[in-house]
């Protein structure tokens, strides 16, 4: 780029090219991801469609309804947009008992989705945040289509993360729909890509949902999975989920 050009980009009179972005980004040895994180004033920055369901607390129907009206007063709303709608009316729904109203409204994104071979990140978090709206048959077939389709960023960082988050929600659904034996060996995988992903919480919360199932099938004392589950968030310091699983103990095993 000549001299001239890089005054006129100062000057904001014209843009820098994508690929050429791409050229200066890597001769300065910086990802786009690092410099979009200096941009933002070193802050990472989420997007803004996921943050509206991100930020909002359990319950919080005020801000469900706001959300709500907000969403439908745009004159000619996007795709996301208009699947975001769906998703807090899915939500109204819910808080009148409504679920089997709300697993249709979010049926649509589900039935977008599926049609496409190429999935971006932004759906599959997508996916993830809502799947407890989907019958339990539905979120299997999901969550084996997500995992295949997180194979195309294996190689992008924090990625085995998010497919942990996705596998651990998976499980939760499993436990609360009696479905045990599935939800074992689901546990078991998650156990073992968690230790080979060093993903430490995640492994502490498949260790205390496999004790939860093991309770369940009466196969065997989960106190050794439990012990294992809490000692690991203990010396993490994870206090907070600590609170979590036990909730999570005395509602699936009956105390």
């Amino acid at each position: 780029m000549s001299q001239s050009n890089y005054s006129k980009v100062e000057k904001g009179v014209i843009d820098i090219p994508f690929t050429k972005m791409i050229e200066l980004l890597d001769r300065l040895g910086m990802t786009i991801d690092e410099f979009l994180y200096i941009h933002h004033n070193y802050k990472k920055i989420p997007g803004k469609q996921l943050k509206r369901i991100n930020q909002l607390r359990p319950g919080d129907k005020s801000k469900i309804i706001e959300n709500i009206n907000e969403l439908k007063a745009i004159s000619k709303p996007t795709q996301r947009q208009a699947e975001l709608l769906a998703i807090f009316e899915a939500l109204n729904l819910i808080s009148n008992d409504d679920y089997e109203a709300a697993s249709h409204k979010v049926s649509i994104i589900w039935e977008r989705l599926k049609k496409h071979d190429t999935w971006y990140l932004y759906d599959i978090r997508l996916i993830n945040s809502i799947l407890y709206l989907f019958p339990i048959d539905t979120a299997g077939s999901i969550v084996n289509l997500v995992l295949k389709r997180l194979e195309n960023y294996k190689h992008l960082g924090n990625i085995h993360k998010l497919s942990a988050n996705i596998q651990i929600n998976y499980l939760l659904l499993l436990i609360k729909n009696d479905e045990y034996n599935l939800a074992l060996s689901t546990a078991e995988r998650l156990i073992d890509f968690s230790i080979n992903h060093q993903l430490y919480t995640h492994l502490a919360v498949s260790y205390v949902r496999k004790g939860i199932i093991l309770k369940n099938l009466n196969e065997s004392d989960p106190s050794m999975w439990y012990d294992k589950g809490f000692e690991l968030l203990k010396v993490t310091n994870n206090q907070n989920m600590i609170q979590e699983l036990n909730k999570e103990v005395q509602l699936y095993t009956d105390g």
